[in-house]
């Protein structure tokens, strides 16, 4: 299988145009517009990939939609985020793994080294949207709630820990 290069962009529309030989987005989606059940449906779909295989990633179905989703992270509900986050980090996971099993000489070849170092990339590109996206709506929803008085009960889930998650798995 031959792998294109993923050359990391200054912004993510950076990956819209097509220059041979780099990998780029060829399916937009609209994930901030999509049903919330047929994002979760092919979000779900995009976790049993990468749980599969970690370098599915260099594949255009799967990373596309990563890519929509991270790009469009704030107009997500949190659900979704959290999803599309722990996607993400559970690929950095499985490819962290394959590159030790490389190193540790479990595995061979040039091509799975290169393999390995362009999903890298890829995840480490949406790691870092991923956090900004994040930042971004946490401020805006600490905005919200100074701004409304009423108290809602919050999910289990929270942007903080999830960056920490994300963090340590950059770092591992």
């Amino acid at each position: 299988m031959t792998v294109r290069v993923f050359k990391i962009p200054v912004k993510p529309e950076g990956l819209l145009v097509e220059v041979e030989g780099r990998f780029s987005v060829e399916t937009e989606h609209d994930a901030g517009g999509m049903a919330r059940a047929q994002l979760q449906a092919l979000l779900s779909e995009a976790r049993d990939r990468v749980e599969d295989d970690a370098l599915a990633i260099c594949e255009n179905e799967v990373f596309d939609l990563l890519f929509a989703c991270v790009t469009s992270f704030r107009s997500l509900a949190p659900a979704q985020q959290q999803q599309t986050s722990g996607v993400v980090v559970l690929g950095m996971t499985g490819v962290l793994s394959a590159v030790r099993a490389l190193f540790g000489g479990q595995t061979s070849g040039r091509d799975s080294l290169v393999h390995c170092r362009e999903a890298v990339k890829m995840y480490v590109f949406l790691a870092r949207w991923i956090l900004q996206g994040g930042e971004e709506a946490e401020k805006q929803s600490k905005k919200r709630k100074v701004a409304s008085s009423s108290k809602k009960k919050q999910s289990g889930w929270t942007w903080e820990a999830e960056q920490e998650n994300v963090l340590l798995q950059v770092s591992a």
